[in-house]
């Protein structure tokens, strides 16, 4: 974060990732790393564009494989040199419409079991989610029905 160099990429990540929270994982990493840009979904996966030190978007890059995102199964990564616009602040974009449906379509994650927090949400009377029969997160599923 004290490199005064910039830089600027675009990031096409495919596979399984969409339904699963990427995009504000994205959002946190990039914005606890100082870096601007954005992410969204688009038909064929989720592109983020990250602008800042290069060592920030390589620290950037590293967290999606240590640990990675939960349900997270990446099968591609495309990253494409773009220039500087000058953002420091990360945003999360509305998806792209699927205009003719291009040749990639993502993968959609598999239905899990819901995890430990939902769980103790469902159980807890004080909670607002008590007893909701739907209860769900970006970490658990049901992935399909969500997406």
């Amino acid at each position: 974060m004290g490199e005064t160099r910039r830089i600027r990429r675009e990031i096409l990540l495919r596979g399984v990732v969409q339904g699963i929270g990427l995009r504000p994982w994205s959002a946190r990493q990039a914005r606890g790393l100082g870096l601007g840009g954005s992410g969204g979904t688009e038909a064929d996966g989720v592109r983020v564009c990250l602008e800042g030190a290069p060592t920030d978007l390589a620290r950037w890059h590293d967290a999606l494989r240590t640990p990675p995102p939960p349900g997270l199964d990446l099968r591609s990564v495309e990253t494409v040199t773009r220039p500087v616009r000058g953002e420091h602040e990360f945003a999360i974009v509305p998806s792209r419409p699927v205009a003719g449906w291009p040749g990639h379509l993502t993968t959609l994650p598999p239905d899990t079991a819901i995890c430990a927090e939902c769980v103790r949400e469902l159980f807890d009377p004080a909670d607002r989610r008590h007893r909701y029969a739907f209860t769900h997160c970006a970490e658990c599923g049901p992935r399909a029905s969500v997406v």
